[in-house]
């Protein structure tokens, strides 16, 4: 089976870009071959995409990889939690490609499994389908999500998507995502793709697209996609720490001393109140804009 999958990335993400691309092709069946196409931000490098190339040729041969520049079609858009615009290239993604179906992924992700699965999935009249969770349907989240008119009973993360593709070009939906872009919404492009395809959207099974938050409930061990919301585990110590660099060993990218750099700053002390600072500021500029924006 070939199947197209998505990424968006800039220079400063090649290597986690290289590390999610090798779980990819170190996790799928045999039979399954992907068709890989990476949405670049101008300041990736030629030496950056031949890296890239190499890990899927090293990989998997029958797969192949393309690069996709967008230019700067979302110069004004929102940012917030420390969340470029690159974040929106992936709302062009039906008029970029000419897929009927397609898979996008964020490249704070590794795969655990097979995903082939999830492309076999028939969207038939809903636009987009990706994993719900506990987290949109209570408190304060739930709030914001209904005051800003999304439904919290189907909103998903859009960390990792199925698109229907055909269908959004033929309801021409691409003036409704571009006309949201300015908007103030906290979760930025994902916030408008649940409110564009509002009523459409279909449900997929939690295990792909397990986060820190799911942990009580999942282990790694179930997890088919892990996705790294939050802190990263090439900055420092989070949940499945040890799942990544596994996958980072076996990448292009691959640098002994880069383990050690990182395990002596996680063992700073001071580095750690920088980390925990870091992350209650965030939740403050959460209660901020969705109080006061």
């Amino acid at each position: 089976m070939r199947i197209p999958i998505v990424f968006a990335t800039d220079h400063n993400f090649v290597m986690p870009t290289s590390v999610t691309i090798t779980s990819l092709l170190l996790s799928k069946l045999p039979e399954t071959i992907f068709d890989i196409n990476v949405i670049i931000d101008e300041n990736v490098t030629d030496e950056d995409k031949k890296k890239l190339a190499k890990q899927v040729k090293e990989l998997s041969e029958d797969s192949s990889i393309s690069f996709i520049e967008i230019g700067s079609l979302f110069d004004k858009g929102y940012e917030i939690r420390d969340i470029s615009k690159a974040c929106y290239n992936r709302l062009m993604i039906p008029w970029l490609l000419n897929y009927d179906k397609v898979i996008y992924s964020d490249v704070d992700i590794i795969f655990t499994g097979d995903i082939s699965e999830v492309y076999k999935i028939e969207l038939n009249e809903d636009l987009v389908a990706g994993v719900s969770g506990k987290v949109w349907k209570k408190g304060i989240v739930k709030k914001y999500l209904l005051k800003i008119g999304a439904n919290p009973e189907e909103y998903v993360n859009s960390g990792f998507l199925l698109i229907n593709s055909k269908k959004q070009r033929e309801l021409n939906l691409k003036s409704s995502y571009l006309s949201l872009v300015e908007k103030k919404f906290i979760y930025q492009d994902q916030d408008i793709i649940n409110l564009v395809c509002k009523g459409r959207i279909k449900h997929l099974p939690e295990v792909y697209n397990i986060k820190p938050i799911d942990y009580p409930d999942y282990s790694p061990q179930e997890a088919k996609v892990i996705h790294y919301i939050g802190i990263k585990p090439w900055n420092y110590f989070t949940y499945s720490w040890r799942e990544w660099w596994n996958v980072y060993e076996k990448s292009v990218f691959y640098d002994r001393n880069f383990n050690k750099n990182i395990s002596d700053k996680i063992l700073n002390h001071s580095y750690k109140r920088e980390v925990k600072k870091k992350v209650l500021t965030n939740k403050v500029k959460f209660l901020y804009n969705y109080l006061f924006r």
